[in-house]
């Protein structure tokens, strides 16, 4: 999200990336440790010239050590006097160290976009260092565009919103709006709401701001008006008053007798009568899938309906071929045969490939049968079961097969070569 930031064009001095660094401290505390080590001044006065005026002078009377390690490393403390956010603070330098062509400490820092308050933060810390705003469009534009199209504002994301932009702002507005979408949508709870209203009309102008926006949407009348009939009981947690299109509803189902029904997601209370409305669904459902296990006419399949005269065009001649029922049985009963071949022979090759751990002692004692019987040819036979674990089996009765040659071929070249069957025994 580099894009979000642009410097002002300028030409660059020559120095730039050259010593000495910064260390930067805000009102007096040092954080040294949540920016990069290495922070060249001349970058930071070139990018953001208000930084010159916090420059802190030598210090004098160092200790040995400590002079010795600044001549090494020369170091220069800038210590900002206004009040800035370290985040907001450290995406600016980060921007700096980026466009002037120095190593970042974190390549994918700019690959995480940030959220409606780091933007906020951000922005305040562009506006503190007086550089110039129109850099900072980009920014404006996600912020605004997070608060339109995001999830549902927070709580601290509106104060921040509120106390950062001015109330006329196209940022303030698309968030109230976001609330007041989100509040529509029931998607605060009571508590979140509550805390909420206690917000906006802690402020008048604040209430009246809101206030403003409210014939935008229908809806949202009485959103910050009480609720004589939701006050909590004794003993009771006071989750405040609420509008009232999100008061729970009662009916003369919540007061009858309850029951549970199980759900994909846990156990639901319902009434009695709902449960045995969902009992009787769950029978017909049930009773239309075990349809499937009979042979209903509504259901027999196509290969099971007789067979309608087709035609076989020889030539320029029409024939018609018509299969008697006999002839249908015959069909099928070499069909079955074939199928229950097919299957024994699939089970009998790829009885290694279906025994569990348990069984490997007692496939050791079986005795050792061929991949395939005598005149089968495996292709023919992969053609005709169309199996992926059938090509495990003709893969490895090709193993097979070659070891076997191979192992064919060593006894052939030590029965010719006496002399080097000598040498191997020896």
């Amino acid at each position: 999200m580099a894009y979000l930031l642009k410097f002002p064009p300028s030409t660059r001095p020559q120095n730039l990336l050259s010593e000495p660094f910064v260390v930067f401290g805000i009102q007096g505390i040092n954080i040294f440790t949540s920016l990069p080590s290495r922070i060249p001044m001349a970058m930071v006065l070139h990018y953001a010239p208000k930084l010159r005026t916090w420059v802190l002078p030598p210090p004098e009377n160092l200790p040995k050590k400590v002079a010795a390690d600044a001549l090494r490393t020369p170091l220069v403390g800038i210590n900002i006097l206004e009040p800035i956010a370290i985040d907001g603070l450290l995406w600016i330098i980060n921007k700096m160290l980026q466009v002037s062509g120095a190593p970042l400490t974190d390549p994918l820092f700019f690959n995480v976009q940030p959220d409606i308050c780091a933007s906020v933060r951000i922005l305040q810390a562009w506006k503190t260092l007086e550089i110039a705003p129109a850099g900072a469009d980009g920014l404006r534009i996600h912020l605004t565009a997070c608060v339109m199209m995001g999830p549902p504002v927070t709580l601290e994301e509106l104060k921040t919103v509120w106390e950062s932009f001015e109330k006329d702002s196209a940022i303030a507005k698309e968030t109230a709006q976001n609330f007041y979408r989100n509040t529509i949508e029931m998607e605060y709870t009571h508590l979140q709401a509550k805390a909420f209203r206690e917000y906006i009309t802690a402020d008048r102008e604040r209430r009246k701001f809101f206030k403003s926006l409210e014939s935008e949407f229908p809806n949202s009348e009485g959103v910050f008006e009480p609720i004589k009939s939701n006050e909590s009981k004794p003993g009771e947690e006071d989750i405040g008053s609420i509008p009232y299109w999100m008061e729970p509803k009662q009916s003369a189902v919540s007061r009858q007798r309850s029951a549970e029904i199980l759900e994909n997601f846990g156990t639901r209370r319902v009434s009695v009568s709902e449960k045995r409305a969902r009992e009787k669904n769950d029978g017909e459902e049930m009773r239309r899938r075990l349809r499937r296990l009979r042979s209903d006419e509504s259901l027999r399949s196509v290969e099971d309906e007789p067979l309608k005269p087709i035609a076989d065009y020889a030539g320029d001649e029409e024939k018609q071929i018509t299969v008697n029922e006999s002839d249908m049985v015959d069909m099928r009963a070499d069909r079955r045969r074939s199928e229950v071949g097919e299957a024994n022979i699939l089970t009998r090759f790829l009885r290694p490939f279906t025994l569990n751990q348990k069984q490997d002692k007692q496939v050791e004692k079986m005795p050792p049968e061929r991949s395939f019987p005598p005149g089968t040819d495996p292709e023919l036979l992969f053609q005709a079961t169309h199996g992926s674990l059938l090509a495990q089996a003709l893969e490895r009765y090709a193993k097979e097969d070659y070891d076997g040659q191979v192992a064919n071929q060593e006894m052939t070249t030590r029965h010719d070569d006496p002399a080097k069957e000598k040498k191997t025994g020896d």
